[in-house]
């Protein structure tokens, strides 16, 4: 199955920018969402667990529209209310879901880009009027390359004020006078926040 989405880059701010098909059409009102890996974005693969959570929590809460879906590979070995327990009630709160695994292919190979995959089924199947998402991962080979809603993190480095930044570009979030954040994201390629 393939998601069919077009990013329309020209959008004004609140005025929606994915328009997507997908069979389950929703209850009219329109989302934002955040998938979210869990290592090498709210902590860096040697640090402590959880260690940027503070940022994304203070991130979150500045836009209290974003809704997170998990796509870490914390998902296969922990169930969502587990995993919900240990980012603690502030971030549990805005979590609604988590990807499946993806299905591997005829000859049980794994199934090209499966975490795009994973989230791609998640689109397709929900119920929610998803009006834009963006992704937060560290590991590029689990998409598509180019794949725009993407925002790669450096493993060593984590979740930074300016990719989370970037990420609210992408879902077009709006502050409080209704403005569009300054400049235009490339949809040409994911992006890869190196200057923290």
């Amino acid at each position: 199955m393939r998601f069919n989405l077009r990013v329309d880059v020209n959008a004004e701010c609140g005025a929606g920018h994915l328009v997507r098909s997908t069979k389950n059409q929703s209850n009219g009102q329109n989302m934002e969402m955040l998938f979210l890996d869990l290592d090498g974005i709210l902590h860096t693969l040697n640090g402590r667990a959880f260690e940027k959570m503070p940022l994304l929590q203070a991130w979150l809460l500045k836009w209290p529209g974003v809704h997170v879906v998990l796509s870490s590979s914390w998902r296969e070995a922990n169930g969502l209310e587990r995993l919900k327990a240990s980012l603690g009630p502030q971030l549990a709160d805005r979590v609604l879901a988590q990807t499946s695994l993806a299905r591997v292919s005829r000859w049980d190979q794994p199934a090209p880009y499966p975490r795009q995959k994973e989230i791609e089924q998640y689109l397709h199947q929900t119920a929610l009027n998803v009006r834009a998402f963006a992704v937060l991962d560290d590991d590029p080979t689990l998409f598509e390359p180019l794949w725009p809603p993407l925002h790669l993190s450096p493993p060593d480095e984590g979740i930074t004020d300016r990719q989370l930044d970037m990420v609210a570009k992408t879902l077009k979030l709006c502050n409080t006078e209704g403005a569009r954040g300054e400049g235009e994201l490339s949809q040409s390629s994911p992006v890869r926040d190196s200057h923290g």
